[in-house]
């Protein structure tokens, strides 16, 4: 794992998520094991923890895996995973060659059809899922916890992928906001939305 050739690596959304999402929660774990981190930020963004080199790469579009294609891997790391492309993920498997040929994937739910639920976590002959719900984040407060329970209690979709961790489809999360009476008639299709992709993270659709 620590020889010059083996390209052990994080993957996310983008490099500015990494920094966002994973960079901070490692030099808290560095500091907290008492060991040298040392980020870098240029052409080529990585850092250093006890003096092994994990580099950090963007993956959400088809092309995103040639950056990595072709090197030996023994430890990957998969943060918000379905925002990955799928071709990128597969690429990151074939990568696993040397080692530890360990990888670890971490993810908010999404649409039970999404490859990633179909591919990955359905598939528990070869991987090993945990599921963590807004409950067991001890820096979350009870009373936001209540209050988001409160907001969003007619939106049971809501609840049980945000609060719960479910994979569930979000068909109750469209036209929340729209009252339609008996005044609207509707003559011919004008849109077709599907709700995997259609919905937006803010309870917005269209």
């Amino acid at each position: 794992m620590y020889e010059k050739n083996i390209n052990n690596f994080i993957i996310g959304n983008s490099q500015k998520s990494l920094k966002i999402n994973v960079l901070g929660q490692f030099e808290k774990i560095a500091s907290m094991l008492r060991v040298p981190f040392t980020p870098k930020f240029s052409n080529t963004s990585y850092f250093e923890i006890d003096s092994l080199r994990v580099n950090l790469y963007g993956g959400d579009k088809a092309s995103d895996f040639e950056r990595f294609r072709g090197s030996n891997s023994a430890l990957i790391y998969v943060n918000e995973a379905t925002t990955l492309h799928k071709e990128t993920l597969i690429e990151c498997l074939k990568r696993l060659r040397v080692g530890m040929e360990t990888i670890i994937f971490d993810t908010n739910p999404d649409s039970p059809e999404h490859f990633f639920k179909t591919d990955y976590i359905d598939n528990k002959k070869t991987y090993a899922t945990y599921n963590f719900t807004t409950y067991d984040n001890e820096l979350i407060s009870k009373e936001f916890i209540k209050s988001q329970e409160e907001i969003y209690k007619d939106m049971p979709t809501y609840k049980a992928r945000v609060l719960l961790g479910e994979w569930v489809a979000s068909y109750d999360s469209i036209f929340t906001n729209i009252n339609l009476t008996s005044n609207h008639e509707f003559k011919a299709p004008i849109a077709y939305l599907d709700p995997a992709y259609s919905i937006g993270g803010d309870n917005t659709a269209l």
